[in-house]
């Protein structure tokens, strides 16, 4: 079923005109409904929610008969908020502005007559928008779900408590399948180093849950987001920005999960850098130290899962070369102590 896109204008020719340029934009994918007034226009996004249907954008005049454009994107936004709400009008009353603005909570203010160009791409980035605000909701639902289905293993005296966490480690490898179980080898890793590092018990194994946790930011992200960071450099304009929104959700997740806040502080500046380039700019030391363990073993498994027919020489030197500068560089030689030890023993057995 077509998204749909409203307008709205009392000046017949105007209005014309608009639905015109909007049928010629998009009218392939969707379908564009224009009205002459609010109620009117009003019955139509009814109309359009009764029959299960998305309504993408609402693009109003300010001043009209009966119904002001103010009064009735307010109207338009108790319905349905999710509906990105663009004021287009060639009278431009302060009072109007402020009340569109903070009542209606409009995404756009346009004067006429307006710039063909700049109304494009305003639509174009409305649209993008309410169609990432849908598929965050959904993702956001879906956790809901997971959570809500494994609460009663939280709340029986955390008895069950690992099963909880790896479901959730579970839930996090399904929104990027190519990796395979990529939580549980990371746990592993970052348990090798944590021993190396002669962790106490209680900290090895807070250790070991963040690291089956560390992709649940993830569950917030959408494809496109996620296909994204299979790509992205450390060195490009929006990677600490993908990694601040995955830190930041995971923070909220883990809130709620978690039983130790080292976890969470973990799991959130794990991509802190060792130079201090990271999201947060924490440098050096001042990472906590879960964080630079799950730094080095989620990079390293990245590279050996990606290269698994490759001898562990050539692991290793791709591993340093993507991670040098970026990683603690005496419990990165830890990791790649214990690898070695690891494969001698294979090659004994």
């Amino acid at each position: 079923m077509r998204s749909t896109i409203i307008c709205v204008d009392d000046e017949k020719l105007l209005l014309t005109m608009l639905y015109e340029q909007l049928e010629a934009w998009f009218g392939n994918n969707y379908l564009i409904e224009k009205a002459q007034s609010g109620p009117d226009a009003l019955k139509i996004l009814d109309n359009c929610i009764a029959a299960g249907r998305d309504v993408s954008v609402f693009i109003s005049d300010y001043i009209m008969p009966i119904m002001k454009g103010d009064e009735l994107l307010i109207k338009v936004r108790e319905r349905d908020p999710r509906i990105k709400r663009i004021m287009l009008t060639g009278y431009s009353a302060i009072d109007g502005i402020i009340n569109a603005i903070n009542k209606a909570g409009i995404y756009r203010y346009m004067l006429k007559p307006w710039d063909n160009k700049d109304l494009m791409l305003t639509l174009l980035e409305a649209i993008k928008s309410y169609e990432k605000d849908k598929v965050n909701a959904e993702l956001s639902k879906n956790y809901e779900v997971l959570y809500y289905k494994y609460e009663n293993l939280y709340s029986e005296k955390y008895e069950n408590y690992d099963k909880l966490l790896n479901a959730f480690a579970d839930a996090c490898d399904l929104r990027d399948p190519d990796k395979g179980d990529h939580s549980h080898r990371v746990a592993k890793y970052a348990e090798m180093i944590g021993k190396a590092a002669s962790l106490e018990m209680e900290d090895l194994k807070v250790l070991v849950q963040s690291a089956l946790l560390h992709d649940v930011g993830k569950l917030a992200m959408s494809d496109e987001e996620l296909e994204r960071l299979k790509t992205i450099k450390r060195y490009d304009a929006d990677y600490n920005s993908l990694r601040m929104f995955q830190a930041n959700f995971s923070e909220r997740i883990l809130e709620n999960i978690t039983l130790s806040t080292p976890l969470s502080d973990n799991v959130k500046y794990q991509f802190e850098t060792f130079n201090g380039y990271g999201p947060f700019c924490l440098k050096g030391l001042d990472i906590p130290l879960g964080a630079r363990i799950l730094h080095i073993a989620n990079l390293y498994d990245i590279v050996a899962y990606k290269m698994r027919n490759a001898t562990l020489r050539e692991k290793v030197v791709e591993f340093v070369n993507r991670g040098l500068n970026y990683l603690d560089t005496q419990l990165t030689a830890s990791l790649l102590e214990q690898l070695k030890k690891e494969e001698k023993a294979k090659i004994i057995d």
